[in-house]
């Protein structure tokens, strides 16, 4: 996920600077907030870009939600904003298998 032209305060000074940008996971059996990676870019304009990264758990789908949180260097104090997204995992498809009783996966071919 990638979120465009964030700007720091009110967007008018181009000395603030985004400090700091979390994502917390509200949906830990779809997201887990250890599982999440977050880069952000400072542009020419002085608005920044911000990447969110993450790793699904294994068979799972539903909606997740995330809190994004961003802290800058506004008003010469540290001012917070937190917004929340949905990020909808959909089910996948996967061809069918069974485990033997030693705990190994068989996976049966059907014929085409």
């Amino acid at each position: 996920i990638t979120i465009t032209n964030v700007t720091p305060g009110d967007g008018e000074s181009n000395d603030q600077l985004i400090n700091s940008v979390r994502v917390n996971s509200l949906s830990e059996n779809i997201i887990q907030t250890d599982n999440i990676n977050i880069s952000f870019v400072r542009q020419g304009n002085g608005s920044y870009n911000i990447t969110i990264e993450y790793t699904l758990e294994e068979n799972t789908n539903g909606i997740a939600n995330l809190q994004l949180i961003v802290e800058d260097n506004a008003n010469r104090g540290e001012t917070t904003t937190t917004k929340e997204f949905k990020v909808n995992v959909v089910p996948v498809d996967d061809a069918p298998f069974i485990i033997d009783q030693f705990g190994e996966s068989k996976y049966r071919k059907s014929k085409a």
